[in-house]
């Protein structure tokens, strides 16, 4: 009979710290994943909203806008009317603001629901020019 400690072999000791050191490696693992997985959402949805957001600015740069309706008897311009679109899980909210007599500036953003129920937005601004 050979004694105990030339045996060849792990001893259950051994084997419980080499399973604990792998469970920890396991568990980092899996929340690094959950970051990142989180982190790909949020920017699909900032894509989504950019995308959203050039939509709409090109959209109404692309109207022939005439100054004579953005003006008022009294020459102070007004202007066109704001707009709000609901998609899912997102609002587009859009503005305009009297830059001079022959353009205007219109302010469009994206707000949606982030991580930790943070409200998250882009947005932005762009001259749209008026004919006269």
């Amino acid at each position: 009979m050979t004694p105990s400690r030339l045996r060849p072999g792990f001893s259950l000791v051994e084997l419980i710290v080499a399973m604990t050191i792998l469970a920890i490696g396991m568990l980092g693992l899996v929340g690094t994943s959950m970051r990142v997985s989180r982190q790909m959402g949020e920017t699909r949805r900032r894509q989504l909203g950019n995308a959203m957001v050039n939509s709409r600015l090109e959209q109404l740069r692309s109207k022939d806008w005439t100054c004579a309706s953005l003006t008022s008897l009294a020459g102070v311009a007004q202007t066109p009317p704001a707009g709000e679109t609901a998609w899912p899980g997102m609002t587009e909210r859009w503005v305009w603001t009297a830059q001079s007599t022959k353009s205007f500036y219109v302010s469009d953003s994206v707000s949606w629901t982030g991580t930790k129920n943070q409200t998250r937005k882009v947005g932005m601004t762009s001259s749209v020019p008026c004919t006269i």
